[in-house]
């Protein structure tokens, strides 16, 4: 305390010179300062304000002071909230999955340099492009938090990146393969693998085409469709051979549990 009177005094020296002024301390400051037993440094300091008129007191807990005190220290902080967050921040993201465990990083920089890092784990079993997806919506809810308004993403998924610019349409995905094993498979089984691995994860299909099997052509199932106004097709009982996308990949997941 002793150390900023005598700061202030040096940078505010014509003020100091032509004005009483009043020092306002929660502790005995004034003692301190008059104290010459203490050590060289407060010695010299003490006789360096003494050329000025200073009036030590007491400081009180006033509560406007402390407000005045509040809003004079939080008006840069404040002027900063205002201009920052329409400058231009910068945000890298990335995800990655393995066979243990799947996390993401998130770096975002303000327009004046600062660094803002995460790293976490994620709680749930995520494939290599989710995790990519949601390092991308950790990233834009960190932007959030500092009230960014204007943002450049950074990702290194094309796929990620096509969907976010609009130039992929979302969730649509060609020859891709969701297996499950059943020891029996029943129609509320199949409700339960189309409700988990489809639309709770990438949205209401327009259609879903089975073949004539029990299990898809009963009134729950179909029940269900109808409910989330999903289409459901059937195809030809007497040659299912003729899917031939759907054999191939029936021969690849034989292939694979083999192995």
């Amino acid at each position: 305390m002793a150390l900023a009177v005598v700061t202030s005094a040096r940078k505010l020296r014509p003020y100091f010179q032509s004005h009483t002024i009043k020092v306002l301390s929660n502790q005995p400051l004034r003692t301190v300062m008059q104290n010459t037993n203490q050590s060289g440094r407060l010695t010299k300091w003490a006789m360096e304000l003494s050329e000025h008129d200073i009036v030590y007191k007491n400081r009180t807990a006033a509560k406007s002071q402390v407000l005045a005190d509040f809003l004079i220290e939080l008006t840069p902080e404040l002027e900063q909230d205002l201009i920052l967050p329409s400058l231009n921040w910068i945000l890298h993201v990335d995800g990655s999955s393995t066979s243990k465990a799947s996390g993401a990083g998130v770096q975002l920089q303000s327009p004046t340099g600062e660094l803002i890092r995460q790293s976490f784990s994620f709680g749930f079993a995520a494939s290599n492009n989710e995790a990519e997806y949601e390092s991308l919506i950790a990233g834009l809810r960190l932007a959030k938090a500092v009230k960014a308004k204007r943002i450049s993403a950074y990702c290194d998924s094309q796929l990620v990146v096509s969907q976010y610019l609009s130039d992929y349409d979302v969730h649509y995905v060609t020859k891709w393969v969701e297996a499950e094993a059943y020891a029996s498979i029943t129609d509320k089984e199949v409700q339960n693998f189309v409700w988990k691995n489809i639309i709770y994860r990438h949205g209401l299909p327009y259609e879903i085409i089975t073949e004539n099997g029990s299990q898809f052509i009963s009134h729950h199932f179909k029940g269900f469709c109808d409910r989330w106004r999903i289409r459901l097709n059937m195809s030809t009982p007497r040659n299912p051979q003729s899917n031939g996308q759907a054999e191939s990949t029936n021969k690849t997941i034989i292939d694979g549990l083999k192995k």
